[in-house]
């Protein structure tokens, strides 16, 4: 009600960002601003094994399906999903259902799951913008995303904070990170292990996702990717890529782009 009643599809999408966890709660959303493009991302919080393929294209099609009855015209966009489809007739099929379904290109093992578009279609207005049952909506929402704030896994809360950081270029130091939440160092490991994962762990998936994104959707060289993704050298930088992704940096954006399956 929230999304339909939103004044434009920026704010709709806004609110996908903001309350989805309420709906999916292993899963968050993020909307990156980067005109002419824009990208609705969708990650999973928590690793659902084989379940994970599923949630990503039945959460990307509610909010596809939720998106046109927001907009006033049908808006273009591309389908990603960093699976990949399978082999064989039956996953062939497979992609040919999906891009029925969406009524847009799909493309399996891309470096983000969720929407692509144009940004100058957030300013689209919306079929029924009411301001009254925005506001009352949202209300709601916000009571019920405190309760459910209590019940996060700290992890989770972790991550997001990084996250934030890391759109901001900064990749605090495990000690730097606890002061900023108010603990000892020694509280932050104890509590993230009791959710059997770590800062470091927690990190690495943050930087790795940003790296990916820089290497595919930039010309940046590795030195600046290395940069903004907070390490001070490019050897530095390359030699974690390596280690988490079992190539380097160069070949992975080589590979990737030529459109060869991906693996990570």
């Amino acid at each position: 009600m929230a999304a339909l009643s939103a004044n434009n599809v920026r704010e709709s999408l806004l609110v996908a960002v903001r309350y989805l966890p309420l709906l999916v709660p292993v899963m968050r959303a993020e909307l990156f601003e980067e005109p002419p493009r824009v990208r609705f991302c969708l990650e999973m919080t928590t690793d659902m094994g084989e379940m994970n393929s599923f949630l990503l294209e039945m959460v990307t099609a509610g909010v596809h399906i939720i998106s046109n009855d927001v907009m006033s015209a049908e808006v273009p966009r591309v389908v990603h999903f960093t699976h990949g489809y399978g082999e064989g007739s039956r996953a062939e099929k497979h992609q040919q259902d999906l891009e029925e379904l969406f009524g847009s290109r799909v493309i399996f093992n891309s470096y983000f799951n969720g929407m692509e578009g144009r940004a100058e279609d957030l300013s689209v207005m919306t079929r029924s913008p009411n301001d009254a049952t925005f506001s009352a909506v949202k209300r709601i929402l916000e009571d019920e995303l405190s309760i459910g704030s209590d019940t996060m896994s700290f992890a989770t809360m972790v991550h997001h904070e990084l996250v934030k950081l890391a759109n901001t270029g900064k990749y605090p130091s495990l000690e730097e990170f606890a002061d900023r939440m108010n603990m000892s160092p020694r509280t932050l490991v104890r509590k993230l292990g009791k959710e059997d994962t770590s800062f470091k762990s927690i990190t690495n998936e943050v930087w790795l996702r940003l790296a990916k994104e820089l290497l595919l959707k930039t010309r940046y060289s590795i030195k600046k990717i290395a940069l903004q993704t907070g390490f001070n050298t490019t050897n530095s930088f390359s030699r974690a890529f390596k280690s988490l992704v079992g190539e380097t940096p160069l070949s992975w954006r080589s590979r990737n782009e030529s459109g060869k399956p991906g693996k990570g």
